[in-house]
């Protein structure tokens, strides 16, 4: 719990807190609870409420959510404005963040099973009528995958695109792990875009399963050169089922986005793989 944040109960929504989660500049994330049901309470910082990017970004995720309906994504159950700014409330995801220890090597198949579900979940969300929503997460990294015993969830989609919207060209993301159109600016497509988040969780599959960085870069241009100009590789595998992991990883590597499967081919594929 981080006791070091202070949240004032005016700005729990009637709700009691459970405990600070996570605070940014911009952003606190609070697990609160309101007649014995737990909710996650996304609000503005004083310094995010100035900020014009920080209050589209928190009214993206709230849209996204919406959009997804609880599909490999937290259900929203509240969003708004009030005196202290905007706030997004979602059902509380019971879980723990992917993490890769340093150095130390983890279950990759056991993480990507249930990730590239999730990811698939959100690809291949469709609205009322059928129509595929294209939804691009754009920030896949360990972090934003909450793993369960038997699924995942994939969390903070301020960064989301919806329906095609075309990137700013302009760098955004987690740049260990992005694809190298995103880096180099010319992710310009819904297709490409979600081509990329395979990309990515390809890459945080190589850190959990490897327990090191996929890639070498310390700062963010050295990270953004490398993303943009080399292939990342998979180790010598321990088994049968992470050699056809890293199989699978493989295409997901590919420096070209149209040549990547699926999120959806991923996770079916990954599911016959003991």
């Amino acid at each position: 719990m981080r006791s070091d944040v202070r949240v004032r109960p005016e700005e729990l929504l009637g709700c009691t807190l459970v405990q600070v989660v996570a605070k940014s500049a911009f952003h606190t994330l609070a697990c609160v609870e309101r007649e014995g049901v737990r909710y996650g309470l996304r609000r503005l910082t004083s310094r995010g409420r100035d900020e014009l990017l920080a209050q589209v970004r928190m009214a993206r995720e709230g849209l996204v959510l919406e959009l997804l309906g609880g599909r490999g994504a937290p259900k929203l159950f509240e969003q708004g404005e009030d005196a202290f700014g905007l706030y997004v409330m979602y059902g509380w995801v019971s879980g723990a963040p992917a993490s890769a220890p340093e150095g130390a090597r983890g279950d990759g198949l056991a993480f990507a099973k249930r990730a590239f579900a999730a990811l698939a979940a959100v690809h291949d969300a469709a609205d009322e009528k059928g129509a595929p929503l294209g939804i691009v997460h754009g920030d896949i990294r360990p972090e934003n995958v909450v793993l369960r015993p038997n699924d995942a969830v994939l969390v903070d989609f301020a960064l989301a695109r919806v329906g095609g919207e075309h990137g700013t060209g302009e760098f955004s993301g987690t740049a260990l792990y992005t694809a190298p159109e995103v880096a180099r600016g010319d992710a310009d497509n819904a297709t490409h875009a979600q081509a990329a988040d395979v990309f990515a969780m390809a890459m945080c599959t190589l850190h959990v399963s490897t327990g090191l960085p996929p890639r070498a870069g310390r700062s963010l241009p050295e990270l953004l050169l490398e993303a943009g100009t080399e292939t990342p590789s998979a180790p010598e595998p321990r088994s049968q089922g992470e050699a056809a992991l890293y199989r699978t990883l493989e295409s997901c590597l590919d420096a070209v986005p149209a040549r990547r499967p699926f999120a959806r081919e991923v996770a079916e594929l990954l599911r016959t793989v003991c």
